[in-house]
């Protein structure tokens, strides 16, 4: 009785665990864009962009060569609750992980950009040996400040290795919804995320030290 008791749990923790990460339709499409476009390349990091159909904001791919070690970089993403310290060109105000489970967590954070109504932002996150993913859940949990937006977003930071280094490839689809123009959320991108991933590997570094 205690073993069938036992293997219960265990079928039922591993059916939480995967009904928990269900990837949104969207996401094979993201990961098998072929195309991108070239935007700029520096000595860094090359940035790219893919316009899909249904959505008003280009795909942004970012290719960077990595000094960090890749576990650490990882760690980073991973650490949501150093978003608002680690990150400044990221523009979380608030961020908290509400529960984890191995290499799954539920997360939130608030993008509170000048000038632009704070956006919401629930996601669940995954952690493989060599990505984090995320991607957009619905929570029925209220904040204080009725004027924040929901957001949109799905994308992931992966490590792999091109003639012997590290390269952090760093891949977003996002829609801030609200009144806002999408040429400035497209600028904008291009302008904070290569800073966001430059802030990001310098707290990597500082970890190994």
């Amino acid at each position: 009785m205690k073993m069938l008791f036992n293997l219960f749990l265990f079928i039922l923790c591993c059916d939480i665990r995967f009904a928990q990460n269900n990837y949104p339709a969207i996401w094979d499409t993201l990961r098998n864009i072929s195309q991108w476009e070239t935007v700029y390349k520096t000595e860094k990091y090359e940035l790219s962009q893919y316009q899909i159909k249904e959505y008003p904001i280009p795909a942004i791919k970012i290719d960077m060569l990595l000094e960090a070690d890749p576990q650490s970089i990882l760690d980073v993403a991973w650490d949501v609750s150093k978003y608002t310290s680690v990150l400044p060109s990221a523009f979380v105000t608030s961020a908290n992980i509400e529960s984890k489970m191995d290499s799954i967590q539920t997360a939130w954070h608030i993008i509170d950009i000048p000038l632009l109504a704070p956006r919401l932002y629930w996601f669940r996150h995954i952690r493989t040996s060599s990505s984090v993913d995320w991607y957009k859940i619905s929570v029925d949990k209220n904040f204080k400040n009725e004027n924040i937006i929901p957001l949109f977003n799905v994308g992931s930071w992966k490590i792999s290795e091109l003639n012997g280094k590290n390269i952090l490839t760093y891949t977003v689809l996002t829609d801030p919804n609200g009144n806002i123009p999408r040429w400035i959320v497209k600028k904008a991108q291009m302008h904070y995320l290569p800073k966001m991933l430059l802030e990001a590997e310098i707290y990597a570094l500082s970890l190994n030290r």
